[in-house]
């Protein structure tokens, strides 16, 4: 007995390990999803306001963001159409900003 309990705690330490680190990862994850969300409230509000260059550069974080993170956002929120909410945040600077001012 004296010689599994050694045993015992390696596996129990190495469990609790890759649960610690599957968490980590969800709540990264979980993060990218509050980041994105974060930035469409943020262009909802500065359009409603007509601070549209703020919004457009916004939309170009959010975007960037998608391209980055699309596996990740896809798999938090599979029902969402990302190709499309890409598509509407790139005409936001095409319908409210001067490119040229965009930097």
């Amino acid at each position: 007995m004296i010689k599994s309990k050694p045993q015992i705690i390696i596996i129990f330490t190495f469990l609790i390990t890759i649960s610690s680190t599957s968490i980590c990862q969800a709540n990264s994850h979980a993060q990218i999803l509050h980041k994105f969300n974060l930035h469409m409230n943020r262009i909802d509000i500065l359009l409603r306001k007509g601070e549209f260059k703020s919004a457009c550069l916004e939309a170009q974080m959010a975007h960037k963001l998608i391209e980055e993170e699309l596996l990740y956002l896809k798999n938090l929120e599979p029902q969402y159409n990302w190709g499309e909410i890409k598509n509407v945040l790139i005409s936001i600077p095409d319908l409210h900003c001067n490119k040229s001012n965009l930097g």
